[in-house]
C-alpha cells in the first residue's frame, strides 16, 4: 500500500511541475545586469540604468579637482610675483650679507642702464666686451652695495669699475673690488680710496698698482675728486680732456693733482 501511495505522489508532483517548467522555458531570459530593482529607504531605484558620467558623485569629484588646480595656479602666480619684486628700500640699506629678498635682475638692469646711459656714451653699453658694459653687468648681477634709489653711489661705483675693467684691474696689486656678490664692500672701505663725510670719493690713490691701458672718460664722473694719483703704472696717453673738464676740484685742496710720471 505504501508503494502505491508513493507512486501516486510522484505522479501528482510531475503533473503539477510539468506546466510550470514549460512556462519557465518559454519565458525570455532576464538580464540582471541591465535592470534590477533595489529598494533604498522606502523607494525603488533602478540600478544600471544611468551612465557613470551622470552620477552626482562624479561631478562632485570633478569640482574638487578643478578647485585644487585653481589653488595651485594661484600659488604659482603669487610666488612668481614675489620673485619679481625689487628689494625694499629698508632692506636695501641694511647689511648686504643679510638681505634675502629676491632681486628682479631684468628691472635692475634696465634701471641701471637708463641712469648710466645719461652719463656716458650709450653705445658703449651695447658692446659686451667694453669696460662700460662689463661694469654695468657687475653692478647689476654682482654688486650688493648699490641700489636704484642711490644715484650717487651708482655713478661712483660705475666710474670705479669702468676704470677697473679698462686698466686690467684683475692684475692690480692691492686694490681689487670684490667680485663675489656675498662679499661686496663699500668703495670707501677699499684700498687707495678716501671718501668725505657724504660718502663721495675725494682721493683715488692707485700708484704702483700695475694699471695698463688708457684711462676711461668715466673717471670724470668722480666730481668730488681732489687727488688722483696714477703714478708708477703703465698707462697709455693722458686723462681724456672731457674727464679733466669735469674734475673741477682736482688739485685744489691737496697738491699732486695728476701725479703722472
Amino acid at each position: 500500500m505504501i508503494e502505491s501511495l508513493d507512486e501516486e505522489a510522484r505522479a501528482s508532483t510531475a503533473a503539477i511541475s510539468a506546466p510550470v517548467l514549460e512556462q519557465i522555458e518559454n519565458e525570455a531570459p532576464v538580464n540582471y545586469f541591465e535592470s534590477s530593482t533595489v529598494t533604498v529607504i522606502g523607494r525603488e531605484t533602478t540600478s544600471g540604468s544611468r551612465p557613470w558620467y551622470k552620477s552626482r558623485w562624479f561631478w562632485v569629484g570633478m569640482l574638487l579637482v578643478a578647485l585644487l588646480l585653481i589653488s595651485l595656479a594661484i600659488g604659482i602666480s603669487l610666488t612668481d610675483d614675489r620673485k619679481k619684486k625689487n628689494l625694499s628700500p629698508s632692506a636695501a640699506h641694511g647689511n648686504p650679507g643679510s638681505v634675502t629678498a629676491t632681486v628682479d635682475y631684468e628691472i635692475r638692469f634696465l634701471t641701471f642702464r637708463t641712469d648710466i646711459g645719461r652719463l656716458t656714451d650709450p653705445s658703449t653699453l651695447l658692446d659686451p666686451d667694453s669696460p662700460q658694459s662689463q661694469a654695468l653687468d657687475w653692478l647689476v648681477y654682482q654688486d650688493r652695495t648699490v641700489f636704484p634709489d642711490d644715484s650717487r653711489k651708482l655713478v661712483q661705483r660705475f666710474a670705479i669699475m669702468v676704470l677697473f675693467y679698462a686698466c686690467n684691474g684683475k692684475d692690480w696689486q692691492s686694490f681689487s673690488p670684490s667680485l663675489d656678490q656675498q662679499n661686496s664692500v663699500d668703495e670707501c672701505n677699499n684700498f687707495g680710496i678716501v671718501c668725505n663725510d657724504r660718502g663721495s670719493i675725494i682721493i683715488l690713490d692707485l700708484k704702483a698698482e700695475r694699471l695698463t691701458g688708457r684711462i676711461p672718460e668715466e673717471i670724470g664722473l668722480l666730481k668730488e675728486l681732489t687727488v688722483l694719483d696714477l703714478s708708477r703704472n703703465f698707462l697709455e696717453g693722458p686723462i681724456p680732456g672731457n674727464a679733466v673738464g669735469k674734475l673741477t676740484k682736482l688739485g685744489k685742496s691737496i697738491g699732486c693733482a695728476f701725479c703722472f710720471d
